[in-house]
């Protein structure tokens, strides 16, 4: 289904739609709905190309802590939420480390700091520098990131389209 999307390079993609502060929506949907919704795309439409592929492994590592806050603020809605994790680019070698925030309006804001990918599962002193500050822009206390552990592994395989407008 993807074959008939024209390619768009990484840096163009980001140029266009960094996304690092935004509105997400994500569904589960069958496969079968899936394809057809990918029938129903605008032909503008294009496809993240990285070296001739256009779906790529992901790895992630989530922390929360002992008493699973992060879990908690989320499953509770709580305007001031958070997730931590590492994210690992699989077939382009890339890592970092993930702080996402709830900010105005529901978007989604995102800061990243790259990291060494043998160290995507724990947190470094810088690592934990960069997670305090984040927290402390919505008030969560620098004694949580002392007790961020890492609790959830997930990998998966996506392919990145751009819209017209710069919607992914």
């Amino acid at each position: 289904e993807l074959g008939r999307f024209a390619s768009v390079e990484l840096e163009e993609l980001v140029a266009e739609a960094e996304l690092l502060t935004r509105v997400d929506r994500k569904y589960l949907v069958p496969i079968r709905t899936a394809r057809e919704l990918l029938g129903e795309l605008d032909a503008a439409t294009r496809v993240l190309e990285i070296g001739g592929a256009r779906v790529f492994a992901y790895d992630s590592v989530y922390f929360d802590t002992s008493d699973r806050l992060s879990y908690r603020l989320t499953a509770q809605r709580r305007r001031r939420r958070f997730k931590l994790r590492t994210r690992c680019y699989l077939d382009t070698g890339g890592a970092f480390l993930e702080v996402k925030t709830k900010g105005g309006r529901g978007t989604t804001v995102k800061r990243r700091l790259e990291i060494d990918p043998r160290e995507r599962d724990r947190l470094g002193e810088e690592g934990k520098r960069f997670a305090r500050a984040a927290l402390a822009e919505i008030a969560i206390g620098e004694e949580v990131v002392d007790d961020l552990a890492p609790m959830l592994v997930s990998g998966y395989r996506r392919a990145t389209l751009l819209m017209r407008g710069g919607g992914r």
